[in-house]
């Protein structure tokens, strides 16, 4: 049996975030775009354009600050290029192996 769909934001539309977006849309990850953010405005409107489920196009400060009963929820990371593609993080490519190996896991536990 399938596991819920998972909703995601995806931070940066470049080569890991277009990607993902686009794993997505194809269903090969059982997941639902809910909002697209990148420094390139224009970048990430393109990329809603290309998705089969649009996601608003949202400011990235939208997606990395939530504030509710809970208090305040501000993210930030500073990431270091990938050794064998500098035009990626390093951290976007181990983020996919991680999700990828949870995906295809017998057994989960937690979150």
């Amino acid at each position: 049996m399938p596991g819920p769909v998972l909703k995601l934001g995806v931070v940066g539309c470049g080569t890991m975030g277009g990607g993902i977006g686009r794993a997505a849309d194809q269903g090969l990850v059982r997941v639902r775009p809910v909002g697209v953010g990148d420094s390139d405005p224009a970048r990430a409107a393109r990329l809603v354009r290309s998705l089969g489920q649009p996601a608003p196009v949202r400011a990235l400060r939208d997606l990395l600050e939530a504030e509710g009963e809970f208090g305040k929820l501000f993210v930030r990371m500073e990431n270091v290029p990938s050794p064998t593609n500098p035009r990626t993080s390093h951290l976007a490519a181990l983020s996919a192996i991680a999700l990828l190996r949870r995906i295809t896991a017998s057994l989960v536990a937690g979150t």
